[in-house]
């Protein structure tokens, strides 16, 4: 009897237990390819963000750089304006043709004094 089936009311049983191993090894490997995908799936979408954080972080380097050029253009020529009208009001205190500094009493010291000086 031990190579022989199982008959009576014990065939059943071992036939309802033979579908429950089948249907086990199924689902195990349909869960092993559901798990596979996702798992490839979800490196697809870190690959993806990594790639977006990449091109996002180069994006604000560029700006960073062009903003900064910006800036400095901005400032060589503030810097130019204020030495030229520096130089305008020397060449005039030079010859003469500007105020004199002593007319130029309360402007001075406004200037100086800001918002510190009596009105």
């Amino acid at each position: 009897m031990s190579g022989a089936e199982p008959t009576g009311p014990d065939a059943g049983t071992v036939e309802v237990l033979r579908r429950v191993k089948t249907t086990e090894a199924e689902w195990e490997s349909k869960l092993t390819a559901a798990r596979a995908t996702s798992e490839q799936a979800l490196a697809e979408a870190h690959a993806g963000a990594e790639a977006s954080i990449k091109a996002v972080l180069s994006e604000l380097e560029a700006r960073r750089s062009h903003d900064l050029e910006a800036a400095v253009a901005a400032a060589d020529s503030e810097a130019h304006e204020i030495v030229k009208t520096g130089e305008s009001a020397a060449a005039k205190a030079r010859s003469g043709a500007g105020k004199k500094v002593t007319g130029r009493k309360d402007e001075i010291v406004r200037a100086v004094l800001g918002e510190f000086a009596s009105p």
